[in-house]
């Protein structure tokens, strides 16, 4: 009786280690996955900023008070993809 209560106190000691290292691994593998998801969302936001044509267009300025005088508001935007007055620089 005496041994098997002594292999109880003993696991009594070593659970809250286990359970501490559980939690720290936890941590670690959330921290993981939130660069992860990081990295995921920079890249997606990244290929949709490519999409922007406005640097290629007739029209942009390259002036911070004035970026585009015909779409002022939607310049540099993601709602400039599809820009019906779009117009290609010409190679003057």
């Amino acid at each position: 009786m005496a041994r098997g209560a002594a292999h109880f106190i003993l696991l009594l000691r070593a659970l809250p280690n286990v359970f501490f290292a559980v939690f720290a691994w936890t941590i670690v593998a959330l921290g993981l996955w939130q660069v992860i998801a990081a990295g995921r969302e920079t890249v997606r936001r990244s290929a949709a900023m490519h999409e922007i044509p406005c640097a290629g267009c007739q029209f942009f300025t390259n002036d911070h008070r004035l970026k585009c005088p015909v779409h002022p508001y939607e310049a540099l935007t993601p709602d400039a993809v599809g820009c019906r007055d779009f117009e290609t620089l010409s190679g003057i």
